[in-house]
Parts: structure tokens; C-alpha cells; sequence
């Protein structure tokens, strides 16, 4: 099943969004203007995206990339007002501006959200577990069924040294907090000015259309 990423991407690739409303029969009936705009917007829906996925600083931003897929836009145009509205994961806002760690050593001075408990939750392990697993950082190979003996073994305390690094790892977050990643205004730096200027440069080009023909 395509993912939102890909459909919009789709749309844009296969010159969808530029024959909206050719068709009389079409409920999807746009001015140039407004097929502007619902393709920057969906450039910027791949912007958000792309830029949860990429490395920063050399660190992830969206490990799962739950957030990412969770994306999505709706528009409205009345008159001559043009809306965009975008929806997405609960936790978006904390992994846009970060989190500030509890201990003194907080790595985060700026954002209006704080980790309250110095221990990870059930919630937040099991999430942590899943990353390592997901890393490899500690090898989960499950012993075949029959064997005993130094199999089990080897599988049982990579079991617990995988809960273990979890653990030490939602403790090391929750005290040193969480860093800005500000994805929401990076992707919008990458695309509104450029949507902007073709926005405008489609308007001038209306209103000289207009004219001409009122004054034939």
C-alpha cells in the first residue's frame, strides 16, 4: 500500500496537480492559482517529510518515522483566501521545539515543554527496546527450539542487556532533555518563497489576461 509520501510525490511527478479542472466533467475544478498552491503544499507536506527523515547533526530525528507517515493536509479556498491546513502526530510540537531535560546537565534551555520523571516509563522502554532491536545494537537472535545450554544462554542475556540499554537509554533522554529539530519552519523556509513567486507571477499573469479582453 502507497504511503502519503509516495501519492503526493506520484501527483507531482506524473503532472497531475497541472491538469486539474481541463476536464468540465471533473468535480476538482481550480483556478492556476489554486493548482499553485496545492502543489506547493504538497511540496511541503514532502518537506516536513523529508526533513524528519534526514540525519541532523548526525543524529535521527524520526527514528520510526511514525511521525513522518502521519502527515497529512487538507485545503480550503474561499474567495481569495487560501488555506492549508496540516495534521499530524500528537508529539509533532515536541519533536519540533525539544524537550528540556530535568537533570543539570540539559542540553535543551528554550523549549516550553519538560520532561517531569527521571525514570523512562513502561511506554517509553518498550519504544526504546524496539529501536535497539530495529539497530541491531545488541544481537536478539532467537535459540533454535530444542537447544539448551550456552544457546539459551547467549539469547537471554542479550535479552537483558537489550532491556538494560533501553533503560539507560530513556534515562540519559529524560535527563539531558531533547534538542530543537524545528522541522516545521526548515520546510517552510524551503518552500514558501518559491511558492510565493510562482503564486504571483500566475496573478500578474490573469490580470493581464483580464484586461486585454475587456478591452478589446
Amino acid at each position: 500500500m502507497a504511503t502519503e509520501t509516495q501519492r503526493q510525490q506520484a501527483l507531482i511527478d506524473d503532472g497531475f496537480l497541472d491538469n486539474l479542472g481541463t476536464d468540465s466533467g471533473s468535480d476538482l475544478d481550480l483556478t492556476p492559482v489554486e493548482k499553485i498552491f496545492v502543489k506547493w503544499m504538497g511540496q511541503l507536506l514532502l518537506a516536513f517529510q523529508n526533513n524528519l527523515n534526514t540525519l541532523k547533526d548526525g543524529r535521527e530525528i524520526s527514528a520510526s518515522g511514525n511521525l513522518s507517515e502521519s502527515i497529512r493536509v487538507e485545503y480550503n479556498f474561499e474567495g481569495n483566501a487560501y488555506e492549508a491546513v496540516f495534521y499530524m502526530a500528537d508529539y509533532a510540537d515536541y519533536v519540533d521545539k525539544g524537550v528540556r531535560g530535568i537533570g543539570p546537565n540539559n542540553r535543551n534551555n528554550t523549549s516550553p515543554y519538560r520532561f517531569k520523571h527521571a525514570f523512562p516509563s513502561k511506554n517509553m522502554q518498550k519504544a526504546l527496546l524496539l529501536w535497539v532491536r530495529q539497530k541491531n545494537i545488541v544481537e536478539n537472535n532467537m535459540p533454535q527450539k530444542g537447544l539448551k545450554g550456552r544457546f539459551t544462554r547467549n539469547y537471554l542475556r542479550n535479552k537483558m542487556r537489550a532491556q538494560d540499554l533501553a533503560i539507560r537509554l530513556g534515562v540519559g533522554i529524560l535527563r539531558h532533555g531533547t534538542r530543537a529539530t524545528n522541522f516545521k519552519q526548515e520546510s517552510l523556509d524551503e518552500v514558501m518563497a518559491q511558492m510565493e513567486a510562482e503564486m504571483q507571477k500566475a496573478l500578474s499573469n490573469t490580470i493581464v489576461v483580464n484586461i486585454q479582453k475587456d478591452f478589446r
